[in-house]
């Protein structure tokens, strides 16, 4: 995928996000959010099966109107690993060589 449909994707789960923040207590698109970054075209850009995707996922999330891209992110990372709170398995191993 390119990276200019990596930034479409995350420009177009920013703006869901900062319509969210437009004063609604709840978010009726919630789960279709959660859907599209755990399951969806969100999930693709993120890489959840590789390394460093909760990172990722934060840079992308990083200007959302949101309190917290690192807890969303972990949130979601559990979701994509099947419950899993084992968040170290997502840290980038450095290089041996």
């Amino acid at each position: 995928m390119s990276l200019r449909t990596r930034a479409l994707f995350a420009t177009h789960a920013i703006e869901a996000l900062a319509a969210k923040a437009e004063g609604q207590d709840t978010d009726p698109e919630a789960s279709r959010l959660r859907n599209y970054w755990v399951h969806g075209e969100g999930a693709e850009v993120v890489e959840w099966d590789q390394p460093g995707s909760i990172e990722r996922c934060e840079i992308l999330l990083a200007d959302a109107p949101i309190r917290s891209a690192a807890s969303l992110c972990r949130s979601y990372w559990s979701d994509a690993h099947g419950g899993s709170k084992d968040y170290w398995k997502d840290e980038v191993e450095p290089d041996a060589g």
